[in-house]
């Protein structure tokens, strides 16, 4: 068997999930059945998982409250995950699309695309992959009926590494000028990107906005932004938004629902975690879970 000599050999790493999380109450708790999970090999290739209508709720009858209790759907959802080779980089794509998103009956979502791609130079000492989400969207967004316009922050993907996001929230890195936006443009975005990314504290801010900041805050090891630069809908009293997020507070009978995220990623040094929907629900549905998550990174050796 014959061999060939190589420099480098790359490791990937990719996966990918549909929907995922787990429902607690009582002293008890369920994990959500998975929805599409997928992973790369770490010699690359490709992984589809793909399954139509999709519905999952607690079986047991005494976990269901009775405002009609927890549940999500899809009518289906598909993971890919695929790499290539070229002879300068080595390149990894993950895409989740999920259709017809339904979080009990509350936040309904026509089309979920998350998508992240990383791209890794060959013989580069110290390289670290510089990943996009190009082509990552939420459509047909509707809480409780509401329509919410989702405007992806594709600004955000020229800042390619975690140092460069760490000096844009330090204050030490700017959004550098491209044929679309000019200098005094970047410096508009480059202000408001803390604030609009739950980076920095305003007045009157719920307990889970100001827990978010102080952890951000206190890591050192991993950022924790979002990819949405607006959510534009005229939204009643009891919802309330801030950031990325919108909190679902008591509305006469009903009682408060929790906190919905929208686009949020998670950067660490050559990775990215990107969550198109996180839900934190309150005490009636006490449950934490995803939909649309695919996280890339991988390395060299040497």
């Amino acid at each position: 068997m014959s061999y060939e000599h190589s420099e480098q050999i790359f490791h990937y790493h990719g996966y990918a999930l549909g929907i995922g999380g787990y429902v607690a109450r009582r002293g008890e708790r369920w994990a959500i059945a998975g929805l599409t999970p997928g992973a790369l090999s770490i010699s690359g290739g490709n992984n589809v998982v793909t399954q139509g209508y999709y519905s999952w709720a607690p079986t047991q009858t005494e976990a269901e409250p009775q405002n009609g209790g927890f549940r999500v759907s899809a009518s289906d959802a598909t993971s890919e995950l695929w790499t290539e080779e070229t002879a300068t980089e080595w390149i990894t794509h993950g895409i989740v699309t999920i259709n017809q998103f339904n979080l009990c009956d509350r936040l309904r979502i026509g089309k979920i695309v998350s998508s992240l791609t990383s791209r890794h130079r060959k013989n580069t000492p110290d390289e670290r992959a510089r990943i996009s989400f190009a082509g990552s969207s939420l459509q047909d967004v509707f809480l409780d009926g509401i329509r919410i316009d989702v405007d992806i922050d594709t600004p955000l993907d020229r800042i390619e590494s975690y140092a460069q996001l760490r000096g844009l929230i330090g204050g030490t890195t700017s959004l550098p000028p491209d044929g679309v936006m000019d200098a005094d443009a970047c410096d508009r975005w480059t202000h408001n990107f803390c604030d609009r990314n739950l980076l920095k504290e305003a007045e009157g801010d719920a307990d889970y906005i100001t827990d978010h900041i102080r952890q951000s805050k206190a890591s050192t090891r991993r950022m924790r932004c979002s990819i949405v630069s607006n959510l534009r809908a005229d939204l009643p009293g009891y919802l309330k938004r801030r950031g990325y997020s919108i909190s679902v507070e008591q509305n006469g009978a009903r009682p408060e629902f929790g906190r919905i995220f929208f686009g949020e990623i998670v950067v660490a040094d050559g990775m990215k975690r990107l969550n198109m929907v996180r839900w934190n629900l309150g005490c009636d549905n006490c449950s934490d879970g995803t939909a649309g998550t695919v996280d890339l990174n991988g390395d060299s050796m040497p």
